[in-house]
């Protein structure tokens, strides 16, 4: 795959395995606004939610997390980000991103911060868990394909990218908060998404995807895939009506 871009990713070293330049990713980061359908999916409880609440203030002994949601190649991922100030020695401060993608260490915070709030109107921990599963079956169950399909990009995310210069970034990639909250082709690497796919995995995933379901015209047509692509969109290889030789 031939990736076109003015920025760097985690995944672009996987180029040295070889360049298929028949496959070509035009990684240019661009802003839309969400559809409603797309928003609408993720409710009050992935906008609104717990997650989007200060704990106590940001300040050196406090942090904020949020929700966030990224496409990458047909499917969304539920991370959450978590926000702190912390201090470099000299009394400057500035904000540091973790970002968790791992669901078990996610529902691991969850717990740990409602045992810690007493207020009237936080559910107890079960009912909190019970809506958090439910809102990532929800999630998992949604069809996105034609979401990518729409931007034609194997990669978006929702939100503001959680970086540690946000205004940078605005400026850089050239968007505005107030014109939307989609972003399109965003870097993974802004994302800590190493975390989810190692540098081969994610190039290969992007390949696949972009040779595959977005192998379109813009007229909606697809492109005419050879023998060899049609087979292996069907999962199966050269082995799969003969014996493999024993080794």
């Amino acid at each position: 795959m031939l990736v076109i871009s003015k920025y760097k990713d985690y995944y672009d070293g996987a180029v040295g395995m070889g360049i298929d330049k028949t496959i070509v990713y035009e990684r240019k980061t661009r802003q839309e606004h969400i559809p409603k359908e797309l928003d609408n999916l993720f409710d009050r409880y992935g906008n609104y939610s717990f997650y989007k609440k200060y704990i106590g203030n940001v300040q050196r002994d406090k942090y904020n997390t949020r929700l966030i949601h990224l496409g990458f190649c047909g499917k969304i991922y539920v991370g959450l980000v978590i926000s702190k100030e912390v201090s470099d020695g000299y009394n400057e401060i500035k904000m540091v991103h973790k970002i968790l993608w791992d669901r078990n260490k996610i529902r691991t915070i969850l717990i740990k911060e409602i045992k810690k709030i007493k207020y009237s109107w936080f559910r107890n921990q079960k009912s909190e868990l019970e809506l958090f599963n439910n809102y990532l079956v929800k999630i998992d169950a949604y069809d996105s394909t034609k979401w990518f399909r729409k931007f034609n990009t194997p990669i978006f995310v929702v939100g503001v990218p959680p970086i540690e210069d946000i205004d940078n970034w605005k400026e850089k990639f050239n968007v505005n908060d107030d014109d939307g909250k989609l972003y399109v082709n965003p870097i993974l690497k802004d994302y800590q998404f190493a975390k989810v796919f190692d540098p081969y995995t994610a190039f290969q995933e992007i390949q696949m995807y972009v040779s595959g379901v977005l192998g379109v015209n813009k007229d909606g047509t697809e492109f005419p895939a050879t023998e060899k692509e049609k087979v292996a969109q069907h999962g199966m290889n050269k082995w799969s009506f003969r014996t493999p030789p024993r080794k």
